[in-house]
């Protein structure tokens, strides 16, 4: 799909044989899936050959967008098999083995802070939340320095009553460390019924994971990799690791 939509855009395709051959390209790559493609590779399968300027903006998009749109779906099925856990019928987040080591290595946390009844803008007002030392857009900053500009995927995760872990949300399609906006999730989407919240950046690597949980009562974000990699990120933003 990726090397087609690259022909094209070199000239090696003109339009008619370009949509000759996107049609079934596009087809036996959501089989292949078992899904429908992410915008805008639909779009370039109906853009009238009039419309050539707007298909190239659509193909260059797609482009970017093709191996974010794998990462998605790699991701998902990562943390299935990975981070999350089983047992006696109920499934839960797992992110430490039996002994209590992060399953990327080491883990720090570099914030935490109190939650008056549920409601961080109550918080706000009583001065129960703490402010942090750094800048939340300096924290991504840092993450991509030292992961040296990694492709990510932004994850939320919940455990409704305790009883199962959801997957709520992926989203890799954009760039990914200057995304602090994610943060709301747990604010307007906190786990129904109690139970953790988790919203997770992840690496394409997964070397390593920025976690910011959430338990209706404590807000705490924590970094988890290598302890070389967590010393070099928390040394760009002043933090000091609680080491876990």
């Amino acid at each position: 799909m990726a090397d087609l939509i690259s022909r094209f855009l070199k000239g090696e395709y003109d339009y008619p044989e370009f949509q000759h051959n996107f049609r079934p390209a596009l087809e036996s790559y959501e089989r292949s899936i078992d899904d429908r493609a992410y915008s805008p590779l639909d779009a370039v399968a109906d853009i009238p050959e009039h419309c050539k300027s707007d298909l190239r903006a659509f193909c260059e998009q797609a482009l970017d967008r093709l191996p974010k749109e794998a990462l998605d779906r790699s991701t998902r099925r990562w943390i299935e098999s990975t981070l999350i856990a089983e047992e006696d019928g109920y499934t839960y987040y797992s992110f430490f083995d039996g002994s209590g080591r992060s399953r990327f290595g080491n883990h720090a946390t570099i914030y935490s802070t109190r939650v008056d009844q549920e409601s961080f803008l109550l918080s706000s007002f009583n001065g129960t939340v703490c402010r942090p030392s750094f800048q939340y857009s300096k924290l991504l900053a840092a993450l991509r320095a030292v992961g040296s500009d990694e492709l990510a995927t932004w994850v939320y995760g919940t455990e409704p009553d305790g009883a199962f872990a959801s997957i709520d949300h992926v989203w890799s399609l954009g760039d990914s460390y200057c995304e602090s906006y994610h943060l709301r999730r747990i604010e307007r989407h906190p786990s129904p019924e109690g139970g953790g919240s988790y919203l997770m950046l992840l690496p394409k690597s997964k070397e390593w994971m920025l976690m910011n949980e959430y338990d209706g009562e404590r807000f705490t974000i924590a970094l988890h990799g290598s302890r070389r990699f967590i010393e070099d990120v928390v040394s760009r933003i002043d933090a000091t690791p609680d080491w876990g």
